[in-house]
């Protein structure tokens, strides 16, 4: 390997290494905010979609305790008064479906709206009489589709002086709340609503209510009771959504609230393709300014290099210059010594071997140097014998 390569790479290696980590460290770091934050938002719409949908379930509680003085105090005339004024409440705020009063043995005495195919069906062994005859106050059954209407429906019961009054819930005013607040936040978020038993009650997709299956996630949200007020990533139709549940308390349904996870951690991907922009470009700046400044280190070294050649060919005039470099200095020092060294020896050896020892005369071999000096040059020259 050629030793501006090793550099190089040496230097991306160790500038890549550190923006590789410094990126992944702060990309985790805001990962974990963004995500509180997106929690901490669908935590804040559960909850108040989960008190709305406890408000507005509240109100059809009041009208059956409305309906139930109605019957109990009966001051506003005859039966046939009574009902009609019932049927006219259960009409104008289209809470319930129907109504049925229960004796206390549990058989149907009427219904409003009035049918007489209803009359006399015993409901004692259903599972509403036998919590409210063991005092429960108000009683929520999970959904069901009802017989009169072939349309999904929860029953709401609260006893009364001899018996049961229950009605079956309008799941509408419900579905009507929640594409209400799925509509505010856009395509973005969804509400459901479930029951205790995870049957969908509502939906921005009606389908869902009316197949009344299991909500795909409902399980994995609902593993424990510390999941409740948890949050989780969820996959419905091949889309990834963030998932936050509340309980509504009143009737032990639940409220999901579904934000999709693309759009949930948008702000994660720009943050992701800024850290991406960024080490491409400080990598290219590195490599410009690591190219500029190992070349500059390896322009020394080729130079001393270069040297080193014309001192191996025997040329020991050659002078190293000084570099940039404390260490290429010192290389250049000790070369100039050794070839200061080298020059004087040659001197020496030179002088010994073409000159007489004792009279400091050339000699013969000095002689025969200045005879074929003469005689390539082609200079005139004369030999003079002395006897």
């Amino acid at each position: 390997m050629r030793l501006k390569t090793f550099l190089i790479v040496s230097q991306l290696l160790a500038v890549a290494i550190s923006i590789c980590a410094l990126g992944i460290m702060n990309f985790y770091y805001m990962y974990q905010t963004v995500q509180q934050d997106v929690q901490y938002k669908n935590n804040m719409i559960a909850h108040a979609t989960a008190r709305e949908v406890a408000e507005l379930l509240q109100d059809p509680v009041r009208m059956m305790a409305q309906i139930k003085a109605i019957y109990e105090t009966d001051t506003i005339g005859g039966q046939d008064t009574v009902d009609a004024v019932v049927n006219q409440i259960i009409k104008k705020d289209t809470f319930f479906e129907s109504i049925e009063l229960l004796d206390e043995k549990g058989h149907i005495i009427r219904t409003i709206p009035p049918n007489q195919d209803m009359v006399a069906i015993d409901r004692s062994r259903y599972d509403f009489y036998q919590k409210i005859t063991e005092g429960m106050p108000v009683y929520w059954s999970n959904s069901f589709i009802s017989v009169d209407t072939g349309r999904p429906t929860v029953l709401v019961a609260i006893p009364m002086r001899s018996g049961i009054i229950a009605g079956h819930l309008n799941l509408q005013r419900i579905g009507d709340m929640t594409d209400t607040f799925s509509k505010s936040y856009r395509n973005n978020v969804f509400v459901a609503v479930t029951d205790a038993k995870g049957v969908t009650v509502a939906h921005n997709d009606p389908e869902r209510v009316w197949q009344r299956e299991w909500s795909n996630d409902f399980f994995k949200l609902h593993k424990s009771q510390d999941s409740l007020q948890g949050d989780t990533l969820v996959d419905i139709s091949g889309v990834k959504y963030i998932a936050s549940v509340e309980e509504i308390n009143e009737s032990e349904w639940h409220v999901v609230v579904y934000q999709t996870a693309d759009t949930a951690f948008a702000v994660l991907h720009r943050i992701k393709l800024f850290f991406i922009i960024t080490a491409v470009l400080v990598l290219m700046g590195g490599i410009a300014f690591s190219w500029k400044k190992v070349g500059n280190a390896v322009q020394s070294f080729a130079r001393l290099n270069h040297h080193f050649m014309e001192i191996a060919a025997g040329k020991m005039d050659a002078k190293a210059e000084k570099e940039k470099f404390t260490e290429l200095n010192e290389m250049v020092g000790y070369v100039n010594h050794m070839i200061a060294n080298i020059r004087e020896r040659d001197e020496k050896l030179h002088e010994l071997a073409h000159k007489d020892i004792l009279t400091g005369l050339g000699n013969r071999s000095l002689f025969m140097e200045w005879m074929q000096v003469a005689v390539q040059q082609q200079n005139p020259f004369a030999v003079v014998f002395w006897i």
